[in-house]
């Protein structure tokens, strides 16, 4: 009688296991069939977005970094005292801050855009024999 006890425990727990997992793929299958991608999100307009946001930042960087001065006596920039390169732009605070905040906001982008590539190729993919390949 302890072991079958124990056996029916067991099997319940699975099955309760077995619900939450599908009601929690239910529910998600529940939202996303409701993201609209033809409508609400157009990959091209965030790629270009994705693209130009870093220009832009590099370009405000790069403006900022030309009016500080390491050296006041001489007038010396941060280029003159490390190069043209991208980390001499955002080596000192205000440009930093600035470049930071862009180039971040672009790998956010970033992410967001791989996720809508996805959901478009997998609808482009629907009902194929290929399919199984791209989950």
């Amino acid at each position: 009688f302890v072991s079958d006890h124990k056996t029916q425990l067991i099997a319940q727990r699975q099955q309760d296991k077995l619900r939450r997992v599908e009601a929690r793929q239910r529910m998600i299958t529940r939202l996303t069939q409701h993201i609209d991608l033809d409508n609400h999100a157009r990959p091209a307009a965030m790629l270009l977005a994705g693209v130009t946001l870093p220009l832009l930042t590099l370009m405000v960087t790069y403006y900022i970094s030309l009016g500080i001065y390491v050296d006041e006596a001489r007038e010396t920039t941060v280029f003159d005292e490390k190069g043209w390169f991208i980390s001499a732009s955002i080596d000192r605070a205000p440009a930093s801050n600035i470049g930071t905040l862009g180039l971040t906001t672009t790998l956010s982008m970033l992410s967001i855009i791989i996720f809508v590539k996805h959901k478009i190729v997998k609808k482009q993919l629907r009902g194929r024999i290929w399919m199984r390949t791209h989950r």
